[in-house]
């Protein structure tokens, strides 16, 4: 079994606060995120993302202000926001989940939110932290960047974290002007 989801990659964001609260500040957008998947599965995942992402577009984002789940006044897990003026990634997602759901995996049970996960948060000193970082960055645009590709990205759990290792890129058509 390996750890698989489906992602787009964006620019990482630095903010001083960010610092004490993880180690790493991730470079990605989740898609899809599909747990353990059994390796010999990995082939057949790949090549209905190729089939399901045809002729799919590329697009323009904004990472813009700082939110948390479930909410910025209990805040679990600090997110950096998305502006998304065409919709395509939540046609991206769609056709994703179709390519998962076609093999047989389970459709997700939460509506779809693009975020950018930056830190997970336990413990009262560093929820004050996300608060005041949620409350100075709330409407901050950090970076505006154009999404080329989705790739299916493994997983493995350390000790340390999460390290990333992309299986699979597939090329989106380029941003229709």
């Amino acid at each position: 079994m390996i750890r698989l989801f489906v992602a787009v990659d964006c620019p990482k964001i630095s903010l001083p606060e960010l610092y004490s609260l993880a180690a790493d500040t991730p470079s990605h957008i989740t898609l899809r995120f599909l747990g353990d998947v059994h390796a010999s599965l990995v082939g057949d995942l790949g090549r209905a993302l190729e089939r399901t992402l045809q002729g799919a577009h590329g697009g323009m984002l904004e990472i813009k202000g700082l939110g948390a789940f479930p909410r910025p006044s209990r805040p679990r897990v600090l997110w950096a926001g998305l502006v998304d003026a065409t919709g395509f990634l939540n046609d991206l997602h769609r056709r994703v989940s179709e390519a998962v759901e076609g093999l047989g995996m389970p459709p997700e049970d939460h509506p779809f939110h693009p975020h950018v996960t930056l830190a997970r948060i336990k413990g009262w000193a560093k929820e004050d932290i996300a608060r005041r970082a949620i409350e100075a960055h709330r409407s901050e645009s950090f970076a505006k960047f154009t999404v080329p590709a989705v790739l299916l990205v493994q997983s493995t759990l350390t000790r340390e974290g999460a390290i990333h290792r992309p299986l699979l890129s597939i090329p989106l058509a380029p941003v229709p002007s």
